[in-house]
């Protein structure tokens, strides 16, 4: 069995890696590392706030990802946990404040992307063996074992006048928030920057990232993964991003298993409860990291003959898609900005 050890969708490459090897400019850069979401949150700030604030800044930091951990884990018995465990039992249930305004919009892509984005797969990803990755399978679960674990779907989701309350069309759903909860868990980690004075860096989960403001030299500079090669320094492409842009990608190498010459990764089609098969990777650049985030997960499900269609659907202009052939599918709004590594020149 081969699988992925921490799930990344982009790299910051060795331009970024440069970076903060050499620490270069007028001011230096201070990277925290913390590890959360199950994955390892980088954040480089690009300035000299002295040891004392950022040892504080730090802890923020920390206490954030563990509360938004707590929030949106579904093996632990916080807010999500709460949810999906009303859920499991009847159809109807009250939302969690929290929660809400997400999982409302999260209803809103799962409609705008007719399906190919749905957060009420938990119970799939549970049998395939992603929840928890200490307890990743090795075989394919049966077809009997995943017709039984279908569930409603998010699109479905009736919200109460008030948006207090949800309503599925029967019990049984289990919501997983992994296609669009490290987006959140970024934009509030770059709100604590911006807060703390922070106006220079990058919030940087497992490769899904945004940036704030500039390098002390540059625009930042990042790179793409190329989602076939084994190196995470290996770029497919390049393109430099402005003060708050996310870029966000998924992949079917972050976490997945082998078994008789196929791989079985964790991005499933919510139409039938197995790993989508259209496409390797799929990335979206915008200003909503959460969106961007979602974004990602949808098209990468739509595959290259109905990309276009579904980030139209769902607001976004700038991404690019890679088939399940090798072949590269670009919008227009990226396309403009990105450098390929194998392009002239």
């Amino acid at each position: 069995m081969k699988r992925a050890l921490l799930p990344a969708a982009l790299i910051a490459a060795l331009l970024l890696g440069a970076v903060l090897s050499q620490r270069p400019g007028p001011a230096p850069l201070s990277t925290i590392q913390i590890f959360a979401l199950g994955t390892l949150v980088s954040i480089t700030i690009a300035e000299d706030l002295g040891d004392t604030a950022l040892v504080e800044l730090e802890g923020r930091l920390r206490r954030r990802l563990e509360a938004f951990d707590t929030r949106w884990s579904v093996l632990r018995e916080g807010d999500l946990g709460q949810l999906n465990a009303a859920l499991a039992t009847q159809p109807e249930a009250a939302v969690p404040a929290a929660l809400r305004a997400d999982l409302r919009r999260a209803s809103d892509w799962c409609q705008a992307s007719d399906g190919r984005f749905d957060p009420a797969i938990g119970g799939w990803v549970r049998l395939w063996g992603f929840e928890d990755e200490t307890r990743m399978r090795s075989t394919p679960p049966t077809a009997a074992e995943i017709a039984a674990a279908r569930a409603p779907s998010w699109c479905a989701a009736q919200w109460s006048a008030a948006g207090e309350r949800v309503r599925l069309p029967a019990a049984g759903a289990r919501l997983n928030a992994g296609g669009f909860a490290k987006g959140q868990a970024v934009a509030e980690l770059a709100a604590e920057l911006r807060a703390a004075g922070v106006a220079n860096g990058i919030v940087n989960a497992g490769g899904d990232l945004v940036v704030l403001g500039r390098h002390p030299q540059r625009a930042w500079t990042i790179g793409v993964r190329d989602p076939r090669e084994p190196g995470r320094e290996t770029a497919v492409a390049t393109l430099t991003l402005a003060d708050g842009e996310a870029l966000f990608s998924s992949g079917d190498y972050e976490r997945y298993f082998e078994h008789a010459g196929q791989r079985y990764h964790h991005l499933l089609d919510p139409a039938t409860g197995r790993p989508a098969r259209r496409a390797i990777s799929a990335t979206v650049l915008d200003a909503d990291p959460v969106l961007a985030d979602a974004g990602a997960t949808a098209l990468f499900v739509a595959g290259p003959d109905e990309a276009a269609a579904v980030a139209a659907a769902l607001g976004i202009e700038a991404w690019m898609l890679i088939d399940s052939q090798g072949e590269r599918h670009a919008s227009p709004a990226i396309e403009a900005r990105l450098r390929w590594r194998d392009a002239p020149g």
